[in-house]
Parts: C-alpha cells; structure tokens; sequence
C-alpha cells in the first residue's frame, strides 16, 4: 500500500495513528505496528517526528501500567490472605511465604510507579498550558 496520506480521510489518519500507538505502547516494532494498518516503518516513524503519536503511546503505555497495576492489587489481597494463613501453617519450605512477600513487594512498586507516571502526566499537562497560551483562547 502507498505512503500517500494526502489522498485520504484526515480521521481515519487519526485512528490509524490510535492502532500504531496502541501497538509501539505494548512493543511492536515500527513495522509491526505500520503493517496493521497498512504503513511502511517509515512512514511511522515520520509520524513520531510530525504528529501527536508519542503523546498517544504514552497515553497507552499508562493504560497498560494501570491494568498490571490493578492486577497486581488483586493479586496483592490474595497474598496477604496467604501471609495471614502462613502464620498458623508451615509447609517446611516457606514457599507461599516467599511468593506472597514478592507480589507484595512488586504491587507497592507498581504502585509507586504509577503514582509518579500520573505525577509527571499532571506536570507535563500544566507545562503544556504554560508553554501554549492560545489554545486556551
């Protein structure tokens, strides 16, 4: 398929954009992510350089991070069940013991992650307002 976006529909160039974002988000490759919608590599590396698609795959990248966080949390109650029930039980080895605390240890890190991922999101939106006074007009 051609590289020719001139000819076409300016919002489907806006959902093309969505899927290679969605795809370079969770690690595709420039020419992976092109070939779902029909893109050359170059043509989507050009559009990193001339268009919103780095903001979009960091927007995605923080959906993605919201979700392994989420099932993180889940799985973080069930450990402190397991941590609670390995009080009363020993099974010789401690292994429930040594995987609860892991996924303990890996939700609060997640969790950090994630409260600073939102943080600097809210700081690079304020320096976005700051640096790009007439869009609020």
């Amino acid at each position: 398929m051609s590289d020719a976006e001139s000819d076409e529909d300016p919002g489907r160039e806006l959902d093309q954009l969505d899927l290679v974002a969605a795809a370079l988000a969770a690690g595709a490759s420039a020419e992976q992510a092109g070939a779902l919608v029909g893109r050359s590599d170059r043509t989507v590396r050009r559009w990193r350089l001339e268009t919103d698609l780095e903001r979009r795959i960091a927007l995605h990248r923080r959906e993605l991070l919201g979700r392994v966080s989420g099932g993180l949390s889940q799985a973080a109650g069930e450990a402190v069940a397991v941590l609670a029930e390995s009080l009363t039980v020993d099974d010789g080895e401690g292994t429930q013991l040594r995987i609860a605390l892991a996924v303990l240890d890996r939700a609060l890190k997640y969790h950090a992650a994630s409260e600073l991922d939102a943080r600097v999101a809210e700081l690079e939106a304020r320096l976005a307002d700051f640096e790009d006074p007439e869009e609020e007009s």
